[in-house]
């Protein structure tokens, strides 16, 4: 009897330990997404700055990282520079871009060249 409460006791505490190690597992999993997600994102607003007017694409953010939702922020930092932010669990990951007006939300957006700003447009 003592040897099955033990036993009982042991995979209890393991099965609590593998979890927690898994739950960590996919939360770095995540902020490793998120953050190629962040350089991608910066490469794509920073091609528009550099393109001629009239430029536009369509990219497309997933839903979620990893199954977790997560928060973008479009801000500016002063009148030539503008930053995002990718917020995930506990993890933000920040960028300085080029001059950006709009939103930027998780789904379909378009980025674009008009007069000499980037313009982010959330489509879906």
């Amino acid at each position: 009897m003592l040897v099955t409460i033990v036993g009982l006791l042991t995979l209890i505490v393991f099965s609590i330990i593998l979890s927690h190690i898994l739950t960590v597992k996919q939360e770095e999993k995540a902020s490793i997404v998120a953050e190629d997600l962040a350089e991608s994102l910066k490469q794509e607003i920073s091609f528009a700055s550099n393109a001629e007017k009239g430029y536009s694409r369509i990219v497309s953010l997933p839903k979620q990282i990893e199954g977790r939702s997560y928060d973008v922020t479009l801000g500016s930092t002063n009148i030539n520079t503008s930053y995002f932010e990718i917020e995930i669990d506990n993890a933000i990951f920040f960028e300085i871009i080029p001059l950006t007006n709009g939103a930027i939300e998780p789904g379909i957006i378009k980025i674009s060249k008009r007069t000499n700003n980037v313009f982010v447009e959330v489509i879906s």
